[in-house]
């Protein structure tokens, strides 16, 4: 892992998506930032984390153990809670 060229061309693909993609993320951000408020936008960048974790246990047949399924509900129910208090319409 240590041991990468940095120089290496075959690189260059994947820095140039990184790139564009980051830059893509943050247009959509500020783009989203002008028509929802930031509470908004903090539950629903939260919730990656349960999107990222159903993906895997349907196309790479993950498991989760207890810690993580209890992390999932708690993540879940902090945006429910924030999405019915009100605080998201800010």
């Amino acid at each position: 892992m240590f041991m990468v060229n940095l120089w290496d061309v075959r690189y260059i693909g994947y820095v140039v998506g990184s790139g564009v993609f980051t830059a893509l993320l943050w247009i959509y951000l500020n783009r989203t930032l002008k028509v929802a408020s930031a509470s908004y936008m903090t539950m629903m960048s939260m919730m990656t984390s349960v999107f990222v974790a159903v993906l895997a246990l349907a196309f790479l047949k993950e498991t989760m153990n207890m810690s993580q399924i209890v992390g999932a509900v708690l993540t879940i129910s902090a945006g429910v809670i924030t999405h019915y208090s009100g605080v998201a319409k800010g």
